[in-house]
């Protein structure tokens, strides 16, 4: 849930208040751009299936260390300002990005260990409801109840959540405390990241679910500047499109997860799909007759519900075709690959935005995502849970 706070905060957080100091959105995309460094961890992976300390859990050892330097680093985050200071604070975030994906790495590793396939689908589901409760905390309270004291205060409270998680993670047992690195180590070769692709049905997976969240994805990312620019304030926005964006998010973790063990991990991804493109073809034909406040509001909200639902569904996909002997490295690798695509999608259509217009990126989006609905429907009986 830490780990969430703070990915939420790099992507919607910080780029409403640059909107609300009067940034571009060519200086909004750069913030995509620092979070690089969390979706390409897989370049340390190996580090952390190697190493770690056997008396305070192999993988919780760097939870914990990692959680040690977020804080300094955002007490230092707190003390710039959004409208000038936009290189220190790329130079920031970033740092927040190694530590972060550091602790997502090893709470994934942990994860693949410890669960069996037949309870992948119910743990993912509520790893991803702490998510989504991380982004109402980040929502409903430090930003709507906060965000009129300003950047400052909204940062600094967030370094005191923080302070509170490591009291929490330092007090706590941890599942792997005892156990020591792998006996087949991961090592840092070309082979070594790309063997999780490998696997059957990866690459499936890997395609589908980037191609089919396109139409919820990009609009979810953009919601900060969407909502700002429809009229709404910091402190709406963050209640609006963070808390309540994240509210979504918990429901659809909790009610997707009996579907994919009904239905298929791959059937609810064309579901999705096809969700996302009659949601943003119905927002393109209601804009210019419905009041743009609360429709860009539903439309945001019900856009990071489905992302939430595909995030469910591609993990309980992956999971089970994972090497447990060196979960980190593989989870990671996959995830790299698809974040660094999203993440460059995101910038560009970000930077796009003021130029093509909402309209014109959605279009682009939804042809995406028919693609992948395409793709998924006619292989998806190549891929099980």
């Amino acid at each position: 849930m830490s780990s969430s706070l703070i990915g939420q905060f790099i992507v919607f957080g910080v780029p409403l208040f640059m909107r609300e100091a009067g940034a571009s959105s060519k200086d909004i995309g750069l913030v995509f751009l620092a979070a690089i460094p969390f979706v390409a961890r897989f370049l340390w992976a190996p580090l952390l299936d190697r190493r770690g300390l056997a008396r305070q859990g192999h993988y919780r050892s760097w939870v914990l260390g990692t959680q040690c330097l977020i804080v300094p680093v955002l007490i230092g985050l707190a003390l710039l300002s959004p409208a000038t200071d936009t290189v220190q604070i790329v130079g920031c975030l970033m740092a927040l990005a190694v530590l972060v994906g550091t602790q997502v790495m090893a709470v994934d590793a942990i994860t693949v260990q410890h669960v069996s396939t037949s309870d992948t689908p119910r743990v993912l589901a509520w790893q991803k409801a702490g998510s989504a409760l991380a982004g109402f905390t980040l929502g409903g309270v430090l930003i709507y109840a906060l965000g009129h004291l300003g950047w400052f205060a909204v940062v600094l409270s967030l370094a005191a959540v923080h302070s509170a998680v490591l009291l929490v993670l330092l007090a706590k047992a941890s599942l792997d405390r005892g156990l020591h690195a792998s006996p087949t180590p991961s090592s840092w070769s070309l082979q070594r990241y790309v063997s999780v692709f490998r696997r059957p049905g990866v690459v499936l997976v890997f395609a589908v679910t980037l191609l089919v969240t396109m139409g919820a994805d990009i609009p979810y990312a953009m919601k900060s500047i969407l909502l700002k620019d429809a009229g709404f304030t910091v402190s709406q926005s963050g209640l609006v499109g963070i808390c309540l964006g994240n509210l979504s998010g918990l429901l659809a973790v909790l009610c997707i997860r009996p579907l994919i063990e009904k239905q298929g991990g791959l059937t609810m991804l064309v579901w999705i799909g096809l969700v996302s493109v009659g949601l943003a073809v119905a927002y393109l034909l209601l804009a210019p007759v419905w009041p743009v406040q609360w429709l860009t509001a539903v439309f945001v909200v019900s856009a990071g519900a489905l992302v939430y639902g595909a995030s469910v569904c591609e993990s309980a996909l992956l999971y089970p075709r994972v090497d447990k002997a060196n979960p980190a490295s593989e989870v990671s690798a996959f995830n790299a690959g698809q974040g660094v695509l999203l993440l460059t999608i995101n910038s560009l259509a970000t930077q796009q935005l003021d130029t093509l217009g909402l309209s014109g990126i959605l279009v682009l989006a939804c042809g995406v995502s028919v693609a992948g609905v395409v793709l998924g429907a006619a292989r998806r009986q190549q891929v099980a849970v």
